[in-house]
């Protein structure tokens, strides 16, 4: 997976205006990215809101990506709230042809290091997909480097997707372990050249819903060895980062997807939705925030 998969998109979940799920607007929008030059497709994480959906919608949404996006890799958040609960979303997902699974700890319950280690690979042992590990920040357990390293040695185990805010932590999680090291995503824009210069394989970006070429261009240049394009690719996206500094986002999730959702709308590839509870709009000051630092790439 290492040299196949540079560039991975956590496919936003869209929504109609009454909060139910738009396929035909995911349709659209896995084809448009599945038309991009990197082949990794990621549905149900959490920039698609896994945690609010039952059974039904996350096979519905599985199925939908996997027929508009049929040559891309498609990546499936597995996550749950128990190992049993996962490994059906596992099987499931499988038949809906995903070729990775992608879980995060637990929900809401906070494990031990040894706990978290057990948990993953009783995942891995039964897993009917490869599995890639999810370290979200927000969770309640987090992976520490040391467990990182110990869970290397696991065949079943092919990848990592890190959100930790310490790029001192990418060296360490980037060395061999007991087998040709696992592929090592980031999942924070701002610090991916930071981390292909640290030997990180790839990116899981959220902003690449609505910029995919601006990811490509810069995992072009890093790979022909050009560090001055690289730098300046890396330095517009860092300028489309400052949107999450804004007030709002911090409020939900529903405020942060906003910074994707806008843009995809004013496109014409999502409907105006913006949660799947309701509840949340952004003010006129944010949407117009949004649409002005993401002008340049959709006019």
């Amino acid at each position: 997976m290492q040299s196949a998969c540079r560039l991975v998109v956590p496919v936003l979940t869209p929504f109609e205006t009454n909060g139910d799920i738009s396929l035909t607007a995911l349709g659209r929008l896995c084809a448009f990215l599945s038309k991009s030059r990197f082949p990794g497709i990621f549905t149900l994480g959490s920039s698609g809101e896994l945690p609010l959906y039952g059974k039904k919608d996350r096979c519905r949404i599985i199925q939908t990506s996997r027929e508009h996006a049929p040559k891309s890799i498609l990546f499936a958040g597995v996550s749950g709230t128990g190992w049993h609960d996962v490994l059906d979303n596992i099987e499931e997902a499988k038949g809906l042809g995903a070729n990775v699974a992608v879980a995060m700890a637990p929900f809401f319950i906070k494990l031990s290091q040894e706990e978290l280690y057990n948990y993953c690979c009783r995942l891995a042992d039964k897993s009917a997909l490869p599995l890639t590990l999810y370290n979200h920040r927000r969770n309640a357990s987090i992976f520490s480097v040391e467990l990182l390293d110990r869970l290397k040695s696991h065949q079943g185990i092919v990848a990592i997707k890190e959100t930790m805010n310490d790029i001192q932590r990418i060296p360490s999680i980037c060395q061999e372990g007991g087998k040709a090291r696992f592929t090592v995503f980031q999942g924070n824009e701002n610090l991916m050249l930071e981390s292909f210069k640290l030997n990180a394989d790839g990116i899981i970006s959220t902003l690449a819903n609505v910029v995919p070429s601006l990811f490509v261009e810069l995992i072009d240049a890093w790979e022909l060895h050009d560090e001055r394009s690289a730098q300046e690719y890396q330095e517009r996206i860092n300028q489309i980062c400052l949107l999450f500094q804004h007030p709002e986002v911090s409020e939900c999730l529903s405020a942060l997807l906003s910074i994707v959702r806008v843009p995809l709308h004013a496109m014409g590839m999502i409907p105006a939705g913006t949660s799947l509870v309701g509840g949340y709009v952004p003010s006129a000051e944010f949407k117009h925030e949004i649409l002005e630092t993401f002008r340049p790439y959709i006019d």
